[in-house]
């Protein structure tokens, strides 16, 4: 099978303005049978592109594999979750 992959649909929510807005939004993705993902860092514009990405003050990780936490910078903060994932 070739030919080029359908083009996902994106939405942009201002943050923490649109908080609920985008939450329901997720919720009615999800309800119709489509998957929902999120882009975490937060946009200076309505694009995600490297131009409008803000500057970074926080990382998160979700590891589910093993994980090595002797790496640099450590985590301030880890919560586990079901099995044996983390959140870091």
């Amino acid at each position: 099978m070739g030919g080029k992959l359908p083009r996902l649909a994106q939405s942009f929510f201002r943050w923490p303005e649109d908080d609920r807005a985008a939450a329901e939004h997720a919720v009615a993705e999800d309800r119709a049978g489509r998957e929902v993902y999120f882009c975490p860092h937060l946009l200076m514009s309505c694009s995600r592109r490297k131009v409008s990405a803000a500057p970074v003050t926080t990382l998160y990780a979700d590891a589910d594999g093993p994980v090595n936490l002797s790496v640099v910078p450590a985590p301030t903060a880890i919560v586990r979750s079901s099995g044996r994932g983390l959140h870091l």
